[in-house]
């Protein structure tokens, strides 16, 4: 709403439908945080990403590569500073000292794969698009989290993990569908009002 994109009927009930969803997912693994401060930092990772996306948006950039390597030149000081301020000193030592493959490839993938090319390519949908068509394709990192921690890690998957994402997946498809129902509608309305 900020960036004037105003989201349809279907929009918000297919957002309200895979909130539901998110809800749900973190109601199931509260457990897993240690301290409200992991609930608390997730929380404001969630909105430090909403406010990275309305400038974003603002920017309108032509060249989202670009920016987003620009953008990731900041993050690694204070990420440095804050590993060096909460982490035993000796793990920071042994992380890098001991720099494998395993660690080359993770940053390979969190760098270039997840970083400069998931995120340019949402930089672009965002740029190009409306707010509320593309926001709510974000319901799908929590799903793909859980998918990816099953089939690689071989983590538990719950009945609830099943039924919170199927309600995600719900409200994607409302929200999307939605909003292709609502264009072909107003376009018979504009055929119609021709005549």
């Amino acid at each position: 709403m900020l960036t004037k994109g105003w989201p349809t009927t279907s929009q918000v009930l297919g957002i309200g439908v895979g909130f539901g969803g998110v809800i749900l997912l973190a109601v199931e693994s509260i457990g897993n945080f240690s301290s409200s401060l992991g609930i608390g930092l997730v929380v404001c990772a969630g909105l430090a990403w909403s406010v990275a996306n309305m400038i974003m948006m603002r920017l309108r950039s032509s060249n989202t590569l670009s920016l987003i390597v620009w953008m990731s030149l900041v993050p690694p000081i204070p990420l440095f500073i804050a590993s060096y301020m909460f982490e035993p000193h000796d793990q920071i030592y042994n992380a890098l000292t001991t720099f494998d493959l395993t660690g080359l490839a993770a940053l390979i993938y969190l760098a270039f794969c997840s970083t400069l090319l998931a995120y340019a390519a949402w930089a672009h949908l965002l740029s190009t698009n409306p707010a509320a068509a593309v926001a709510p394709y974000t319901f799908l990192v929590p799903v793909f989290g859980i998918i990816s921690g099953t089939v690689i890690l071989d983590e538990n998957i719950t009945i609830m993990m099943v039924f919170a994402s199927a309600l995600i997946l719900i409200g994607l498809i409302v929200s999307s569908l939605g909003l292709g129902i609502t264009r072909v509608i107003n376009q018979h309305i504009g055929t119609i009002g021709k005549h």
